[in-house]
């Protein structure tokens, strides 16, 4: 979720009918450790694959 050209190639090759986002930083403590790429896979990537459909 952290590479938007990838997203938007995938997305262009397969063309899913339905796209289901289960990618999260699921470890509490590396969320704290590391909250600029938990932002950044978390909820930036959620925009990067609404954007990549």
């Amino acid at each position: 979720l952290t590479d938007t050209s990838s997203l938007v190639r995938i997305m262009q090759l397969v063309r899913p009918d339905e796209v289901y986002n289960l990618g999260a930083q699921s470890h509490v403590a590396v969320s704290f450790e590391e909250p600029e790429y938990t932002a950044n896979s978390d909820a930036l990537g959620a925009l990067r694959l609404l954007e990549a459909i």
